[in-house]
């Protein structure tokens, strides 16, 4: 399946598919009293422009975004391990 990636190849393009996905399924409803959340699976990223009835914390998410970085960084593991297993 992936044959002769290196390590890199697989944490790249793991981050670039995850990067998609995050862009595919963020919400951006911002413009039409929505919010913009972005973040898969935990979102790292929300913004509203409408009036709010009570206080919601927005922004960008350090703590979170850590989160989607170290899951990404697993996938990407758990990918080169099957890797290195199909190539012996």
């Amino acid at each position: 399946m992936f044959r002769n990636l290196s390590f890199r190849k697989i944490i790249l393009s793991t981050t670039l598919c995850w990067l998609v996905l995050c862009l595919i399924f963020g919400t951006f409803e911002s413009a039409s009293d929505g919010w913009d959340k972005v973040g898969l699976p935990v979102v790292f990223y929300m913004h509203s422009s409408g009036k709010l009835d009570h206080p919601v914390t927005m922004g960008f998410f350090w703590k979170e975004f850590l989160i989607d970085i170290l899951i990404v960084f697993i996938v990407a593991l758990i990918l080169n391990k099957l890797s290195n297993k199909n190539n012996h």
